[in-house]
């Protein structure tokens, strides 16, 4: 089902909802320049982290998680809700 959290906007009625998993195979550098994206990592930056030590940081603490593989599988989840004009 779609996110449990959306609220019908008023004047619309809810169709249908459907939520997805996107896999996608990254690597160990690419999942952490993802990661720098996120909004929490944004806004550590904006308040004078640098965006080099958040780097390192991610990589040391997500290094376990590439440990003997070059890529891995990470599943992206998504909602998509259908509205309409009531």
């Amino acid at each position: 089902m779609g996110d449990p959290r959306a609220v019908t906007p008023d004047g619309f009625e809810r169709v249908g909802d459907d939520m997805f998993g996107d896999d996608i195979e990254l690597t160990h550098e690419q999942l952490t320049d993802y990661q720098l994206t996120i909004s929490n990592f944004v806004d550590a930056v904006e308040r004078g982290e640098t965006r080099e030590t958040l780097r390192a940081w991610a990589l040391e603490q997500t290094a376990p998680l590439f440990a003997g593989a070059p890529t891995r599988t990470v599943t992206f989840v998504g909602w998509v809700t259908c509205l309409r004009v009531a």
